[in-house]
């Protein structure tokens, strides 16, 4: 970016008051205008969360925020939680377990599904005995294969 236009984009903020550019292509969960629907699906994410109810499911068309609702509900503190969050689901089926280990930080990963599944099991298994939940966010899970 050359100096012009970067004096440009600060006159323009300080134009308006504004303290960041006002559209990225990068989703802002801090500059998101919460329309109903987007409150009742992070209350239910929420939810889902605080009572350990296993899965939920939150759907919607290209564009309307489910990946700034998932960053936004991210920011927020989960307690007791440890996250992992998968945004790339165009894997094969052995490699979305060695993704989702990487997530949870498991230093080692395992060569065959077997033993990548067994470590994962190992972790949630640690995680629950530091009285901990293991958070999985899956994002565009509609590219999931059958198989994985």
């Amino acid at each position: 970016m050359t100096l012009g236009k970067r004096v440009g984009i600060n006159m323009y903020l300080s134009f308006y008051g504004l303290k960041d550019k006002p559209f990225s292509i990068v989703p802002n969960p801090g500059r998101m205008y919460m329309t109903d629907k987007h409150k009742s699906a992070l209350l239910h994410m929420e939810y889902g969360l605080r009572e350990n109810v296993g899965f939920v499911l939150f759907t919607g068309e290209i564009g309307t925020g489910k990946t700034t609702i998932i960053k936004r509900l991210i920011k927020q503190n989960i307690p007791d939680a440890e996250v992992a969050v998968i945004f790339n689901t165009n894997v094969a089926p052995d490699e979305l377990i060695r993704v989702i280990l990487q997530e949870f930080e498991v230093e080692e990963l395992g060569v065959t599904k077997s033993q990548s599944l067994d470590l994962l099991n190992a972790k949630l298994i640690d995680l629950y005995a530091r009285h901990k939940r293991g958070v999985l966010i899956v994002d565009e899970a509609q590219n999931l294969s059958r198989e994985a």
